[in-house]
């Protein structure tokens, strides 16, 4: 799998990571194996937002594709998910879902 940068200009192959770790300024950041570079992968408005997007990037780790890290707004939306427990619960702009009542 592999990781686009939350700027988009760089990518880093997961399976040639190291670790990927969260900072003490709430960023995600990559350490391949071998090699002294970190690599910054994202920047979250609090250390718990960063926790649910690594998260979210773990459990996506098992496809076989190219994984977008999100901009603030997404990453609300996943860590708010996370904490609820219930994705479906808001739609993908973060507002809840609008029930219209009938038959």
């Amino acid at each position: 799998m592999y990781i686009m940068n939350q700027k988009r200009d760089i990518i880093v192959n997961f399976s040639q990571c190291a670790e990927i770790f969260i900072n003490s300024e709430s960023c995600i950041k990559a350490r391949p194996s071998g090699i002294d570079n970190v690599y910054f992968l994202g920047t979250y408005p609090t250390k718990e937002v960063a926790q649910a997007v690594l998260n979210d990037l773990f459990t996506h780790a098992l496809a076989n594709k190219t994984y977008y890290m999100p901009d603030d707004d997404r990453a609300l939306i996943i860590a708010r998910s996370a904490i609820d427990g219930s994705p479906d619960k808001f739609s993908s702009n973060g507002k809840k879902t609008v029930r219209r009542g009938g038959s």
